[in-house]
C-alpha cells in the first residue's frame, strides 16, 4: 500500500466511539461512530467499506476491466454505458474543472507521461511527442449523455485518472449510508487527505481535527473543529514538478500544503488540488468568488541555506495554535 504523507489526524476518546477500518483506494479508511448500538453500527460502517470497495472496482485506472479502464480504452466518439457513480463522478469533474478555470482536470495522465519516466524524473519530450499529448487532454472531450448515463470520448488513447476526485466521492457516499442507518454523528477519513465529519460528538461543538505542521510533523499548525463539513489536504515535497494544466507544461511550485473545508469531501479534494496550483492572486481571486470556502496553505523559500516557512490562512475555521 502506498505510504501517506499524515497532514491531520483526528481526537476522539477511545471510551465514547466505536471505530472501524478499512484499505481500499491505497488508503486506510476509517470509521468513527458515536452510536449506543454497536451492531448496528458495525453494519453500516460495513456497508459503507463495501460501497467504497464497488467505486474503487470502478474508478481506478489500474484495474483493468474498471469502467474508466474501459473508457480510456474507448474509440473516439464510442458511447459507453457507465453506472449511476461513475457518471457522477465524471459529471463533479467537469463541474470542478469549470470553478477552478481548469486547474482541477482528470485528463492530464497522457501529458504527465510525456514529461515524467517510471522513476517520476523530468525528460524532455520532442515537440511532436508534446504536440501528441496535448491532443489528448482536455475535460472538454468528455461527453455525459444524463438520459442514459453513456459517456464518449471525443478523441482516442486519452487518460482518465480519478485519483484527485475519487477518494472525496468514496468518503461522501459511505456517509449517506451512514444516514440511511440513521447515524448521526459519525467521522469517515480517507487515509490522510481527506475526512468528513457528520453531526457533532455529544457536548461538543464539533469533531476535533489537528493538522500537521509541515516543518515539523510533530507539531500541531492548526486544530479545526468540524461538524456536517469536510477537510481535505493535498501536498508535494518541495522541488517536485507538477503539470499546470493550462499550458501542459510542468511548474515547480514552493507550495508545501493546502487545506481546503468545504461542505463536501468531492469538492474538498478536487479545490485543495487546484489550491496547490494558484499563485497569491489567483487565489485571493478563487476566495472571493466562493467565499464559504475555508483555506490553509503553507509554502517555503531558502535563504542563506535555511528553509522558511510562510503559513496563510483564509477564513476562522483554522486556528493558529
Amino acid at each position: 500500500m502506498k505510504k501517506e504523507d499524515k497532514t491531520f489526524e483526528h481526537k476522539t476518546s477511545d471510551d465514547n466511539f466505536l471505530r472501524f477500518s478499512h484499505e481500499a483506494m491505497m488508503a486506510i479508511f476509517e470509521i468513527v461512530i458515536e452510536h449506543d448500538d454497536k451492531a448496528v453500527a458495525a453494519s453500516a460502517a460495513r456497508e459503507a467499506f463495501e460501497a467504497i470497495d464497488k467505486l474503487e472496482a470502478r474508478f481506478s485506472r489500474f484495474i483493468s476491466n474498471s469502467e474508466i479502464s474501459a473508457l480510456n480504452s474507448l474509440p473516439a466518439n464510442t458511447s459507453m454505458y457507465v453506472c449511476p457513480d461513475t457518471f457522477a463522478v465524471l459529471e463533479a469533474a467537469k463541474k470542478y474543472h469549470a470553478r477552478t478555470d481548469g486547474l482541477f482536470d482528470i485528463t492530464m495522465g497522457v501529458l504527465f507521461k510525456c514529461w515524467f519516466d517510471k522513476d517520476r524524473k523530468l525528460r524532455t519530450p520532442t515537440e511532436p511527442e508534446l504536440a501528441v499529448a496535448r491532443s489528448k487532454v482536455g475535460v472538454k472531450h468528455i461527453k455525459l449523455d444524463d438520459e442514459d448515463y453513456s459517456v464518449s470520448l471525443a478523441v482516442d488513447n486519452m487518460t482518465l485518472d480519478l485519483g484527485g476526485i475519487g477518494k472525496g466521492y468514496a468518503i461522501d457516499k459511505a456517509v449517506e449510508i451512514l444516514k440511511e442507518w440513521g447515524i448521526k454523528k459519525a467521522m469517515v477519513i480517507g487515509g490522510f487527505s481527506s475526512i468528513y465529519a457528520l453531526g457533532k460528538p455529544t457536548g461538543e461543538k464539533g469533531w476535533l481535527v489537528s493538522c500537521s505542521d509541515p516543518a515539523d510533523k510533530t507539531k500541531v499548525l492548526s486544530y479545526i473543529s468540524l461538524a456536517d463539513q469536510s477537510l481535505s489536504s493535498s501536498g508535494l515535497a518541495r522541488g517536485r514538478h507538477i503539470i499546470d494544466p493550462r499550458n501542459g507544461t510542468p511548474i515547480l511550485s514552493d507550495k508545501v500544503s493546502a487545506w481546503v473545508i468545504s461542505d463536501n469531501a468531492t469538492g474538498g479534494d478536487c479545490l485543495s488540488t487546484a489550491i496547490m496550483l494558484m499563485n497569491a492572486k489567483e487565489l485571493q481571486a478563487f476566495l472571493q468568488k466562493f467565499p464559504e470556502l475555508q483555506v490553509m496553505q503553507t509554502s517555503v523559500t531558502e535563504k542563506d541555506g535555511k528553509k522558511i516557512y510562510k503559513y496563510e490562512r483564509f477564513g476562522d475555521g483554522f486556528t493558529k495554535e
